[in-house]
């Protein structure tokens, strides 16, 4: 007879290959300065993206693969320009020689995407790396850390990204006909990203779409050349505290800002926002479509609408006035 697989065991076909890459992934060395295989077959199965967003992504324990595996559809690298190289880096005393933003982010990401559209009979258009969805685009929000980065750094990620361009895996924008490619990576330039510089000179596409600001929400900011709004929390609310919650005040300035911005047809995020599922689901009921996380694997499941630590049930974004069904304090709306 043979032996009974353990309740807790998966059957290794039923185990996303990614998992395998998470599993074997080491920091890039020298001798080995790319991560190799990126890819595994059946390699996000069972994974369903939700909307997340990895916040300084370098920092976690294993980039990119960790959000990928939490299923986040946007994943923040920070940006540093160095001698002519972009480097995965939050601050300039962080850099580490071989973390460039191609090793850690693009070169992974190009394979990924190869082999997922290999995998399909390389179909068009293009898929994208989750299997569960695989119409859904994969943002990368690069953020770059300071102005010189921002404007010497395009230029740069525009040469960057030609192998994406030359395999239709880019999003963008065609000033020349006014029409929207999707494609199944769409990068964002955040942080000090010179925005003047985002359309590809060669050939007049927006590739680089802009995380705008609801600070400074200028009239030409749409979906043509932006994807995302954001802010951060205390800047646009004031004064609050993590068990203290927001104020009825506060929450109708969240849902104000949030209409403006999706009636541009952007996607409103607020950073500097607690790692708390009452503070989640407020943030969501009053029209955040995407929740800023540092602790990915938990903020993915309550997206899911699981139990996370006995309290995280999941929300919805509920179409009312600024002030309807307002409490002070988390989870201001109740389901």
């Amino acid at each position: 007879m043979a032996p009974l697989t353990p309740p807790s065991a998966e059957p290794d076909a039923a185990i996303p290959g990614i998992k395998k890459t998470i599993s074997a992934w080491s920091a890039p060395t020298p001798s080995h300065p790319v991560h190799s295989p990126a890819w595994h077959p059946s390699f996000t199965t069972g994974i369903v993206p939700v909307m997340c967003w990895s916040h300084n992504n370098e920092h976690q324990p294993v980039p990119l693969f960790g959000a990928l595996a939490a299923g986040c559809i946007a994943i923040e690298p920070d940006c540093r320009l160095r001698d002519g190289v972009l480097y995965a880096s939050h601050d300039l005393n962080e850099i580490r020689p071989l973390w460039t933003l191609s090793n850690i982010y693009l070169d992974p990401l190009f394979e990924i995407l190869t082999q997922q559209n290999a995998s399909r009979g390389n179909p068009t258009p293009k898929i994208g790396v989750y299997d569960e969805k695989p119409d859904q685009s994969l943002h990368i929000t690069i953020d770059f850390k300071s102005v010189p980065c921002g404007h010497d750094g395009i230029p740069i990620l525009l040469d960057l990204l030609e192998p994406f361009r030359q395999a239709g895996f880019l999003t963008y924008y065609d000033q020349r006909t006014e029409t929207m490619h999707s494609g199944p990576l769409t990068i964002v330039g955040t942080g000090d990203a010179d925005f003047a510089l985002t359309t590809n000179p060669a050939n007049g596409r927006i590739e680089i779409f802009k995380d705008a600001r609801f600070f400074n929400f200028l009239p030409e900011q749409n979906a043509t050349n932006s994807l995302y709004c954001s802010a951060k929390l205390l800047k646009s609310v004031g004064w609050f505290t993590v068990k203290g919650g927001l104020s009825r005040k506060q929450i109708a300035t969240v849902r104000r800002e949030c209409k403006a911005v999706r009636e541009r047809g952007l996607i409103p995020r607020y950073w500097g926002t607690p790692d708390d599922e009452g503070w989640w689901r407020l943030l969501v009921e009053s029209g955040v479509f995407c929740l800023n996380a540092d602790d990915l694997e938990r903020g993915a499941r309550w997206l899911r609408g699981c139990v996370v630590d006995g309290i995280g049930i999941g929300a919805r974004y509920k179409e009312v006035s600024e002030y309807d069904d307002v409490e002070e304090g988390r989870g201001c709306v109740v389901l």
